[in-house]
């Protein structure tokens, strides 16, 4: 009976706690806002602009790309590898009625690699480079329109 007292408590505890949260919400959003200025208006149109936060997504997709194209190409890529083999036994030979043990009965192998493209005439690194130059410009440019855009508006 305790069990089912204990629940029930924390139902109605629970149901109230976000009924007055959701209270709380909704009395927050009913609340206008105030706009004294055409600076304010439009810096909140800037701030809340479906356009710009597009463009500005664009924009760090772009920046995003630049840097892929650098690390692709003009950073090494280093990798560690590591390998554990445990054998049960040791592998025998007979030779000639005797036996040989050879091996190990744990072995670790560690393996370092570096390695660098080099850009020879004719690779397509420094083109990748400048195209992607060009889409962050261009992405740039884009934020800079739509804001100008509103700006008019």
């Amino acid at each position: 009976m305790t069990l089912k007292f204990l629940s029930k408590y924390l139902f109605m505890s629970l149901f109230t706690a976000v009924f007055s949260f959701s209270a709380v919400i909704s009395s927050n959003a009913q609340q206008d806002n105030v706009i004294n200025s055409v600076e304010e208006a439009i810096t909140i149109a800037l701030k809340n602009n479906s356009s710009i936060i597009e463009a500005k997504l664009d924009k760090l997709k772009a920046e995003k790309k630049v840097s892929e194209v650098y690390s692709d190409n003009l950073v090494p890529t280093i990798s560690l590898n590591s390998r554990y083999q445990r054998a049960i036994r040791k592998q025998t030979f007979d030779i000639f009625g005797e036996r040989y043990e050879i091996g190990s009965d744990n072995s670790i192998t560690n393996t370092f690699d570096v390695s660098e493209s080099l850009p020879v005439l004719g690779t397509p690194v420094f083109t990748a480079i400048r195209i992607a130059d060009y889409y962050e410009k261009s992405q740039t440019q884009n934020v800079t329109a739509v804001e100008n855009n509103i700006k008019k508006m």
